[in-house]
C-alpha cells in the first residue's frame, strides 16, 4: 500500500461505493487526497504538533503529537511485542471478516 497508495485509495473508494470519476482522476483528485492523508502532511499540521485532547489540566490531557511516531512500516516492533502484534492481527481479522477486505501482509 505504501508503494502504490493512489491505486489503493481508488480501490477503497470503489469498495465503499464512491468511485472516482474519470474527470476527478484527470484533475488529480486522487493524488491530492493521498497527499493530504500522508503521514508527513498530517504530522505537520499545527493542531497535531501543538494541540491537545482530553480533560484540560488532568492526567487525561494528552498532546496530539503523541499519536505520531516515525510513520514507517514495521515501526510497531519498537513498541509492541510479537505476541501483541499477533493479537492485534487476530482482532483486526475478526473485525473485518465478512467485509470483503483482504488484509494480506508479509511478516519478517
Amino acid at each position: 500500500m505504501v508503494e502504490n497508495t493512489a491505486f489503493y485509495a481508488k480501490k477503497l473508494a470503489e469498495f465503499i461505493g464512491y468511485s472516482f470519476s474519470i474527470e476527478e482522476e484527470e484533475k488529480g483528485v486522487v493524488h491530492k487526497i493521498v497527499s493530504m492523508c500522508s503521514f508527513e502532511y498530517l504530522s505537520n499540521l499545527e493542531v497535531n504538533k501543538n494541540g491537545k485532547i482530553g480533560v484540560k489540566g488532568t492526567v487525561w490531557e494528552l498532546e496530539n503529537n503523541m499519536f505520531f511516531r516515525k510513520g514507517k512500516v514495521g515501526d510497531w516492533e519498537n513498541y509492541l511485542t510479537k505476541e501483541m502484534g499477533a493479537r492485534l492481527d487476530l482482532i483486526t481479522e475478526h473485525k473485518f471478516s465478512g467485509s470483503g477486505l483482504s488484509l494480506i501482509h508479509l511478516r519478517k
